[in-house]
């Protein structure tokens, strides 16, 4: 997702916005900055007006330029071109604005920002002369734009990008040095230990975390609809013949395909881990080989029986193994020596001779460093979210699956209800801070509906209402999680892409020389 857009008008600050745009997607990565570029941050052939649209829902920020004729230069005689009804960049910064965007005006070519009086009427009722512009000068282009940089890294999500996109840098930087200078490329050989160690930490992580994925798509495309076709069957309507070889087909197609993802995924973990735990080399492929049968034998069959047992591989599969991989995922990012990355390059800095170090070049990695850090706190805390988060969903899921399925609200027993809620209150207790990004943009809310739970467990509220709360409550949490999984993923994957470079050093450099 494009966090930054980049507000300009083509005659005014044309040049100034791309020398931006292209300091920025350095600093934060291409993927994290958008501006109206046809091919680029728009690709050819798409809905010009619908991708800028699109830009300013999904952004976090907006950079407006605002250059010496902003607020002057017309569209034709006695029209400005910030008052004609379809002027992008009035309607780009106004859109932002309500949509409670941070707006952070940049003054290129001039020291001071537009009066209140020159601006639109839409900008000042809105309030754009209230902001606090930002001035980049040519002269010191590059200290206001790291200015610049620091103002925008506030942003959670914005800091997350930069730290992506300069641990790439930094990484990039120490392969340069290797290559140029004799005795870094001496030491980086002697720990080539620490660059295999983080190289196979972040593909681990990935590869589990791609494994976790399947068994849910295998839960969500497989499983639920079986255990629908399956209440079908049971109910004896006509239609439940033809309707469930229909699904059945779908199902066990889609199963297919993740069953060949968690192969493809264990094949690879096989190569750059010693050996396999029991999990994952010996209980997930038998219950994957489990259940391929049990489609097969329904297929043949489409007994009831045969459905019910279908059911029970698959929830087998989707029940307790995801969360016993959480705990595997959490055994890697634990091992991930980042921080011995981290201090390899700090060792390389001291090698070098104090002129050398003071170059500019070496900046990045400098900055490389301290991001490697933060990157593996922003794992960490990923990690355990997702872990609790999941745990929290299951007991949620077991209560309104089992003891509390609609219909039984009113007879349920209030002690047994009242242990339930101090069971999920001690499960929440582990949530600590720093929390997750999304975890944290959604804390408030969840905190909100445990507030009316507990008000109507002590009011002593009918077991139906509690439990009408409950069920809110349940849906959020597992809406959160989604989200959180999601983000999880994500991240594991920008992670990747991050230290890819690692393997061009792992080329450069020579294995360690082994004792006989």
């Amino acid at each position: 997702m494009r966090e930054i857009f980049i507000n300009y008008r083509r005659i005014d600050t044309m040049d100034a916005g791309g020398h931006l745009y292209g300091d920025l997607t350095r600093m934060f990565g291409k993927d994290a900055v958008f501006m109206d570029l046809r091919g680029d941050s728009i690709p050819w052939g798409e809905d010009w007006d619908k991708a800028l649209s699109d830009g300013l829902e999904n952004c976090e920020a907006l950079v407006a330029l605002i250059g010496p004729r902003w607020s002057t230069c017309e569209r034709s005689p006695g029209l400005r071109s910030l008052d004609a009804p379809d002027d992008w960049v009035r309607s780009e910064i106004a859109t932002a604005q309500r949509r409670s965007k941070k707006i952070f005006p940049v003054l290129i070519g001039r020291d001071k920002p537009p009066l209140q009086n020159e601006l639109p009427a839409e900008l000042r009722e809105l309030g754009f002369h209230n902001i606090q512009a930002y001035q980049i000068s040519e002269i010191h282009w590059e200290a206001d734009t790291e200015r610049l940089v620091e103002a925008l890294k506030r942003n959670p999500k914005l800091k997350q990008s930069n730290d992506l996109a300069t641990g790439e840098i930094g990484i990039r930087q120490l392969e340069k040095l290797i290559r140029r200078n004799a005795q870094v490329a001496d030491a980086v050989s002697r720990s080539r230990v620490v660059i295999e160690t983080a190289d196979r930490g972040v593909d681990e992580i990935r590869l589990l975390k791609n494994v976790h994925d399947a068994l849910h798509e295998i839960e969500s495309k497989s499983l639920i609809p079986i255990r629908s076709e399956l209440q079908v069957l049971v109910s004896g309507l006509d239609s439940a013949e033809t309707v469930s070889v229909r699904a059945l087909a779908s199902a066990q197609r889609k199963f297919r395909q993740q069953e060949r993802d968690i192969q493809a995924s264990q094949r690879q973990l096989a190569e750059i881990i010693p050996s396999l735990s029991g999990l994952l080399g010996i209980e997930l492929p038998e219950r994957l080989q489990a259940a391929a049968l049990a489609f097969d034998n329904v297929t043949s069959t489409q007994a009831t029986a045969d459905f019910d047992h279908l059911v029970g591989e698959l929830e087998g599969l989707g029940g307790a193994i995801p969360a016993r991989l959480n705990d595997e995922i959490e055994r890697a990012m634990r091992q991930l020596e980042l921080h011995e990355l981290r201090n390899l390059m700090t060792a390389v800095v001291r090698l070098l001779d104090p002129a050398a170090a003071a170059n500019r070049e070496l900046k990045p990695m400098f900055a490389g460093i301290d991001a490697l850090n933060d990157l593996r706190g922003s794992l960490a805390s990923r990690v355990r979210d997702h872990g609790l988060l999941q745990g929290l969903d299951n007991k949620l899921r077991s209560m309104f699956g089992g003891q509390y399925r609609i219909g039984t609200w009113d007879n349920a027993n209030r002690a047994g209800l009242t242990a339930n809620w101090k069971s999920i209150q001690r499960m929440r207790e582990r949530f600590t801070a720093p929390f997750s990004p999304v975890f944290e943009n959604r804390r408030q809310d969840l905190e909100e509906l445990e507030t009316g739970i507990g008000t109507a467990i002590a009011a002593g509220d009918k077991a139906g209402i509690v439990l009408g709360l409950l069920n809110d409550y349940a849906n959020e949490v597992g809406e959160l999680f989604r989200e959180v999984d999601g983000d999880l993923k994500r991240f594991c994957a920008e992670l990747r892409e991050t230290t890819l470079p690692l393997k061009a050093i792992l080329q450069q450099i020579e294995p360690e020389p082994q004792n006989v």
